[in-house]
């Protein structure tokens, strides 16, 4: 009965907060529209929230929720009547629309409409906010790829991004200072990094209820020699993905933080050494490639003796839809006693249940009401897995995180309480 109740509540193709489709079953209608024999083509805008890490900070999660709810709203309400557009939740405070050629005439005029509604409507963090969302768009043909149409807008976004306040960028209208602009030049960036090992660890502590330090939650940067700037994770890896790269980064990710841990060993106490482990998220695309996994176990052969400090987690929704691979991931690496997650976790937890037996060890959560995440922790641990909560802004909050069930936080209010 349980079990049930919680895949009515995590196992949706919507977003739990918004009601809108979330990423996978965006991404799947609108490859579906592209495939489809009278589709012409159209075009996508990628909307972003200003400060989400700043509501989770100043108001908590609770209203973060109900800041979300009301962007969705609004995106309704502009969408409303408009036939065959698709709007979803991509992650976080990203919002995608998909727009057919036959209603996207007038994008820009839209997407103006859009941002002056926003600022109507969607509650500021205060009245000295001056930004409230950026907007890329960018327009499309039946026969362009998924990955290239959404690299071009995702290059939108980050120029309206650039410019600090409220924008709207088109695509291939503007650039950004120290980003890449193209698929050729994001691909040199990433083959001088892995081959320079131009790569960033920045490490962030979780500690448990105890304080004491569990791991180190691990941070990715590329560093991007051509403009002489570091690039942050959220901003590569969706490029990365799509350009199916993301193995070869994750690989050279996984031999820094092996290295790292090595070099920590040495110049720590037998006791201390024991105590340090680091968090790595890897990306489920990697699982795709066929030469990761074995690529993976040599690199745990070559530095054996510190490959059980390494932790890797995966996004919960990409790593489910990887299925078989996933499990083979969980499986191989169980058997090196090397511990697997979940972050972004707890909306698909029915699925993640049979995996448990398969080396699933923990959770990391970002946001949620009281209720839900004190029921998703009780839950995991029926199933044995440990929850982490990420992002934690306060120390303060940290009572309230072991009240819930929490096993373990982190973010800037335990490095910086």
């Amino acid at each position: 009965m349980a079990l049930q109740l919680f895949k009515r509540l995590f196992n949706r193709n919507i977003d739990r907060i918004t009601g809108l489709p979330d990423r996978a079953e965006f991404l799947r209608q609108f490859q579906s529209q592209l495939d489809a024999l009278n589709f012409q083509g159209g075009s996508l805008v990628l909307l972003r929230l200003d400060g989400l890490a700043q509501r989770n900070r100043l108001g908590g999660w609770d209203a973060t929720d109900a800041w979300l709810k009301q962007m969705a709203e609004v995106l309704r309400s502009n969408t409303l009547g408009l036939k065959g557009v698709l709007v979803g939740r991509l992650s976080g405070s990203d919002f995608g629309v998909l727009f057919p050629q036959e209603a996207d005439a007038n994008t820009v005029v839209w997407a103006n409409q859009l941002l002056q509604d926003l600022r109507r409507r969607v509650s500021p963090l205060s009245p000295e906010t001056q930004t409230t969302a950026w907007i890329g768009l960018g327009r499309f043909k039946r026969e362009d790829a998924l990955a290239a149409i959404f690299s071009k807008v995702d290059g939108a976004l980050a120029a309206a991004q650039a410019q600090g306040r409220d924008a709207i960028s088109v695509a291939d209208s503007d650039s950004v200072p120290g980003l890449p602009q193209s698929s050729a030049e994001w691909l040199a960036v990433f083959d001088a990094a892995v081959e320079s090992n131009a790569l960033e660890l920045h490490w962030q502590t979780v500690v448990g209820p105890s304080k004491a330090i569990l791991f180190d939650d691990v941070t990715l940067r590329i560093y991007n020699a051509f403009a002489d700037r570091a690039i942050d994770a959220d901003q590569w890896r969706p490029v990365a993905e799509r350009l199916q790269y993301t193995s070869n980064l994750d690989l050279a990710f996984a031999e820094k933080a092996l290295a790292s841990l090595e070099d920590a060993m040495q110049r720590k106490t037998p006791l201390v050494a024991m105590a340090l482990h680091l968090n790595l998220n890897l990306s489920a695309a990697s699982l795709l490639d066929e030469s990761f996994m074995p690529r993976l176990l040599a690199l745990f052969d070559k530095h054996e003796s510190v490959a059980k400090h390494l932790l890797f987690a995966m996004n919960e929704a990409p790593a489910l839809r990887q299925g078989k691979a996933f499990e083979a991931f969980c499986l191989a690496l169980q058997a090196r006693g090397i511990r697997v997650g979940v972050s972004s976790a707890g909306y698909q937890l029915a699925e993640l249940s049979p995996l448990v037996s398969k080396g699933l060890r923990f959770l990391s959560v970002t946001s949620g009401d009281a209720a839900w995440l004190a029921g998703l922790c009780q839950f995991a641990h029926v199933l044995g897995l440990q929850v982490f909560a990420q992002d934690v802004q306060f120390a303060s909050a940290l009572e309230q995180m072991w009240q819930r069930g929490f096993d373990g936080a982190s973010g800037p209010g335990i490095d910086n309480p």
